[in-house]
C-alpha cells in the first residue's frame, strides 16, 4: 500500500527558537514543516504551494500575522482562502481573540506554548475537535499524525496532563 505524503504545516514567527520548537512538535506529529521568519516570506511560500495548516505569530517585521491572515482570507484561490490558521501570540490583550476571529483566523494560542496545546488546536483547526477517546478523534489522528505521537497524546489525556507539556 503506497504511503500518503505528510500534511504540510507552515510556521511563521520571527523568533527562530519558536519556529524550531513548533517545527519539532509538528514533525513529531507527522507533519512536514516549512518555516519563515515573517509574513512576506510566508506569502511567497503559500503562493508556491499552499500548506494544509498555518501557524503564525502576530508581531513580525515586513508583514505581520494579522496582515497575513487578511491576505489569505481575501485570496481568490479557495485552497488558500480556506486555509486553517492558528495565531500564536505573547500579547495580553482582551480584545485580541475578537479581532483575530473577525479577520478570519481559526484559533488563537497564547505563549508560552505546549506541545499538547498546539496539537489539540491543530486538530480542531483542521476540523476535528479534540475529545480524547472518540472514534472520530482516533480516525482523524491516525490519518494525519504519527502513531508514536498519538500514543503520547493518549497518555497525556489519560493522565490528565493539564499542562500539556510532553516530550519524547
Amino acid at each position: 500500500m503506497p504511503s500518503k505524503s505528510p500534511k504540510t504545516c507552515l510556521i511563521v514567527d520571527d523568533t527562530r527558537s519558536m519556529r524550531v520548537m513548533i517545527d519539532n512538535w509538528m514533525t513529531r506529529a507527522g507533519f512536514f514543516c516549512i518555516n519563515t521568519p515573517n509574513g512576506q516570506d510566508a506569502k511567497a511560500a503559500i503562493q508556491k504551494k499552499c500548506p494544509d495548516i498555518l501557524i503564525t505569530d502576530i508581531e513580525m517585521p515586513l508583514l505581520n500575522g494579522l496582515e497575513l491572515v487578511c491576505w489569505i482570507r481575501k485570496n481568490s484561490d479557495p485552497k488558500v482562502s480556506e486555509l486553517p490558521i492558528v495565531v500564536i501570540t505573547s500579547l495580553d490583550d482582551p480584545e485580541l481573540e475578537k479581532i483575530v476571529a473577525e479577520i478570519g483566523a481559526s484559533f488563537v494560542l497564547r505563549k508560552p506554548l505546549s506541545e499538547v496545546a498546539v496539537a489539540r488546536t491543530v486538530m480542531s483547526a483542521r476540523g476535528t475537535p479534540y475529545s480524547p477517546g472518540t472514534q472520530q478523534q482516533g480516525t482523524w489522528l491516525r490519518s494525519v499524525m504519527s502513531p508514536s505521537f498519538v500514543r503520547q497524546m493518549a497518555v497525556a489525556a489519560i493522565q490528565g496532563d493539564s499542562r500539556g507539556d510532553i516530550s519524547g
